[in-house]
């Protein structure tokens, strides 16, 4: 794909989340506000401390160690962290340009570049300080290293482009703590590359190790605080036990979810996760009534930013109109459920798709739902999916084209000669 397609996907990313980030709120409420509060602790020097000024462990500090470097540099205010959402959603749609046209094809990759660029729910998320464009952008980048550093010929310097990789898929593991269970499938796509096996091996353990010395700062800082080994987060076997309890409703729910960690704060010999597969092992009915209900969560919808740029308790403060609120999900689902419509078009071309295509395409969506399963439900957790699902729906938009101009060739080609010309043809009675 070209400079000038890129450049164009950009900046239509960049205008389309400039203008919703100049028309909304702008306020910050529910985990926004958490992600401003450890921000606003590292811009003073307090580091990446709770509200009592103690180390925190319960989310990933990527995030917030980002944002709170703009805020020493540009001051404390909300509008630094959008500003860098907008430059951040913009830079991911012209990543997705560039990943989809080595996959597939440049049509391909700007077609779902421009879908990426244009889609609202993600659009949404530039008006919000969560995580998730910064999550996507880190992750695509990892993903478009790794293509580039597999392609044929072998590049020269193949092991930087590796490290490259494996130091953006380290900032993706310090954002979230999901991420890890990609590594499997980040090996084996750097297995497509064109070296004998024990290039690759090499190849793979230079991955890791940059990787691991990415994360590495975070895990001796929590085993200096805390006396042990935590490579992610605290949060994990209280949200695995949240998500398979009696009467889990396979979403978030904070009573629910306070009320367990602080269960298993007060008897240190319980682990959430065996309480969780204790229960699932008890409970295959309830199990499988989970998974649907995690499922239709996690897919039903597309417009949880919303919540966050209305505020999240509407009942002590709206900062958005009841119809402009349904505005806005309305845009937001439509456009999730057409996009989601493309994907499995794309899908039936399948069987021409590479094997790097699949498992980034494929692959990446398949390893999420897992983490849906095993903890919870909700419309933000399909975010990092997106752009797998626009690079699918670009592949649509390209056999959808192909399809209609077939059918146009077919309508506009001269008719067989040899075939008797039927009334109406314009040729004369006998």
């Amino acid at each position: 794909m070209s400079r000038r397609g890129l450049l164009a996907v950009f900046a239509l990313g960049l205008a389309l989340r400039a203008a919703f980030v100049w028309w909304a709120p702008g306020v910050v409420s529910g985990d926004d506000l958490w992600h401003h509060a450890r921000a606003v602790g590292i811009a003073h020097g307090a580091g990446y401390v709770n509200l009592n000024g103690a180390p925190s462990i319960a989310w990933m500090p990527g995030w917030s160690l980002l944002l709170g470097g703009l805020y020493a540099l540009f001051g404390v205010n909300a509008s630094v962290g959008f500003a860098a959402n907008v430059l951040l959603g913009a830079s991911t749609a012209a990543l997705v340009a560039a990943l989809g046209a080595r996959l597939f094809s440049a049509r391909v990759g700007a077609a779902a570049g421009m879908l990426y660029a244009c889609w609202p729910g993600n659009v949404y998320y530039a008006a919000t300080l969560m995580s998730e464009t910064f999550f996507n952008f880190a992750l695509v980048g990892c993903l478009l290293l790794l293509v580039l550093a597999t392609e044929r010929p072998a590049r020269p310097r193949a092991a930087l482009w590796v490290a490259a990789a494996g130091a953006a898929f380290g900032a993706v593991a310090m954002i979230k703590a999901e991420p890890l269970i990609l590594t499997p499938l980040l090996l084996c796509l750097l297995a497509r590359g064109p070296w004998p096996a024990r290039r690759t091996l090499r190849l793979g353990a230079v991955f890791l190790l940059v990787t691991g010395l990415a994360i590495a700062p975070w895990v001796v800082r929590n085993y200096v605080h805390f006396g042990r080994l935590i490579v992610t987060t605290s949060t994990g076997p209280a949200n695995a036990w949240l998500g398979h309890h009696q009467g889990a409703s396979g979403g978030q729910s904070l009573a629910t979810a306070n009320a367990q960690a602080r269960y298993l704060r007060e008897h240190p010999e319980v682990s959430g996760y065996r309480l969780a597969w204790e229960f699932a092992k008890s409970h295959p009915r309830e199990e499988l009534s989970l998974a649907w209900k995690k499922l239709r969560l996690t897919y039903g919808s597309d417009d949880d930013a919303v919540t966050l740029i209305r505020g999240v308790r509407p009942r002590e403060r709206r900062h958005l109109s009841v119809a402009t609120e349904q505005r806005l999900r309305r845009i937001a689902n439509g456009a999730w459920q057409g996009v989601l419509l493309l994907a499995a078009l794309g899908l039936l071309g399948l069987r021409g798709w590479s094997s790097r295509a699949r498992l980034v395409v494929l692959g990446v969506p398949a390893s999420w739902l897992v983490v849906h399963l095993v903890f919870l439900g909700g419309a933000r957790f399909h975010v990092p999916e997106t752009p797998s699902i626009a690079l699918a729906a670009g592949a649509g938009v390209a056999l959808l084209r192909q399809r209609i101009s077939r059918l146009r060739a077919r309508a506009g080609s001269p008719r067989d000669p040899r075939r008797a010309p039927a009334p109406g043809d314009g040729a004369a009675d006998p």
